[in-house]
């Protein structure tokens, strides 16, 4: 890692296939920042116990609020959560259930959203392992994170604007959560709705249509 690195950064799931292609290493790609890769089942247990490594703390990247961004990103982010505070919080009534807050996010570059974990709360993988081992696991809700300069998110903003309590709205937000929940490797609420979503998408002729 970079010499001024102060964290060792870290992120843990089924396999490395699956991790290369998450959202969550988008940021850290953009600024060169090394991300440790966790796929070993154990990593999850041991990690709850080993917290540093010769000094220097172990933090992932799925959980939290990231330390990495500038102080004119974050502000630039804040101010986009009060001025869409509408269209945050009609896609938080829409999911329910399925998330604690929706936010704009400097995390992702290429991705239109990612889901994320409370600093302390319990990650997805680990979920889906203790569930595998048939544990009893409450739902947790989350965090989904939106990239704003993606053309999903706009047009997702642009459909709010248009009609906030109409169906194109809902089915957008569905649409967003569901690839969301794709790209981390968790199970969709609805996959058949998801895959009808996705090809009235397609027919439409995309996010601009």
């Amino acid at each position: 890692m970079k010499p001024d690195q102060k964290v060792i950064w870290y992120l843990a799931g089924d396999s490395r296939a699956l991790l290369t292609g998450s959202p969550h290493l988008e940021a850290f790609a953009k600024r060169g920042l090394e991300v440790l890769f966790m796929t070993d089942p154990i990593d999850e247990w041991m990690l709850q116990r080993l917290t540093e490594f010769d000094g220097v703390p172990l933090q992932p990247i799925d959980r939290g609020d990231l330390s990495i961004e500038a102080p004119s990103e974050k502000e630039a982010r804040e101010a986009l959560d009060r001025e869409n505070r509408a269209v945050l919080a009609a896609i938080e009534e829409r999911l329910g259930e399925s998330v604690k807050t929706a936010r704009f996010t400097t995390r992702l570059v290429e991705s239109p959203a990612a889901m994320v974990d409370d600093e302390h709360a319990l990650s997805a993988h680990m979920e889906r392992l203790l569930r595998a081992a048939n544990q009893d696991v409450p739902t947790q809700k989350r965090i989904l994170e939106l990239n704003p300069d993606h053309a999903l998110t706009k047009r997702l903003i642009e459909l709010f604007a248009k009609d906030p309590h109409g169906q194109s709205f809902r089915d957008f937000v569905d649409l967003v959560h569901g690839q969301a929940l794709l790209q981390e490797g968790s199970p969709l609420p609805d996959a058949a709705r998801f895959a009808k979503l996705v090809s009235k998408l397609v027919v439409s002729g995309g996010a601009q249509s």
